[in-house]
């Protein structure tokens, strides 16, 4: 029973939407209106993930992903680059041409 937030484009509020299953948030996703403004311009954010026992320092960590995260925009590849490497990962994309030896 997933959980899903989104962010409304028009006044920034984030809205958190509980359903019974993924199929049902999918198939609902394009008729979501903001509770705020009421208007049909929500975009779901990627949200925070906790498996398992959290060690003493889960809020800090929690706090830097979504500092990290406020204002993401996933559908541009430099951003979604910067985002891979500040988490200490390799960026997605590639634009160089060369190849290892």
């Amino acid at each position: 029973m997933p959980i899903y937030e989104y962010r409304c484009a028009n006044c920034g509020r984030k809205n958190s939407r509980f359903w019974l299953s993924i199929s049902a948030a999918e198939a609902a996703e394009p008729d979501l209106k903001c509770e705020k403004c009421g208007q049909p311009a929500l975009r779901r954010l990627i949200s925070r993930v906790t498996l398992g026992k959290a060690p003493q320092d889960v809020g800090d960590q929690q706090y830097e992903f979504d500092r990290l995260t406020a204002n993401l925009d996933d559908s541009d590849a430099g951003e979604m680059d910067r985002f891979t490497q500040a988490l200490g990962g390799e960026p997605a994309s590639d634009d160089s041409s060369s190849d290892d030896e």
